[in-house]
């Protein structure tokens, strides 16, 4: 309670919790660039990309999938500085490491990709369009 700054009737927490600018970079990077040490992976020859318990490509250190990167170098065109840019927790190593990998399982990354696709369309059939869809249809904002 000694360390605490009373403030009127509240009772604030000790100072020494609080970011300051010095802690602040560490605590805004991305949480989910330290969860892949605790999960189990495979190491591959690809120095940035790991094989997770089920099998799927993720990028060292990280939990995003290889696939995920890919389609956005597909989708939007991106360059791999432009990914780094859009991803500044990967290192452009990773970033090629993943993209060399893509480019050798390709036909078994897109092949991954096209079912996940399909289920997707799949599920979006078999679901009754929400209410919000069905009125921007009617007022002609969506096909």
């Amino acid at each position: 309670m000694a360390d605490c700054v009373k403030t009127g009737a509240f009772l604030l927490e000790p100072q020494v919790n609080r970011p300051t600018p010095d802690t602040l970079p560490r605590l805004m990077q991305p949480f989910h660039a330290t969860l892949s040490s605790v999960m189990p992976t495979t190491q591959t020859r690809y120095e940035h990309v790991l094989l997770d318990e089920h099998g799927v490509p993720m990028i060292a250190e990280t939990t995003m999938k290889v696939q995920e990167l890919a389609l956005e170098h597909l989708a939007y065109g991106w360059s791999p500085e432009e990914l780094r840019f859009q991803h500044p927790y990967l290192s452009l190593g990773q970033i090629y490491s993943a993209l060399a990998y893509y480019g050798d399982h390709q036909d078994a990354l897109d092949a991954n990709i096209a079912q996940r696709l399909a289920e997707v369309e799949q599920l979006q059939h078999r679901n009754a369009p929400s209410p919000l869809r069905q009125r921007l249809r009617e007022e002609g904002r969506l096909p």
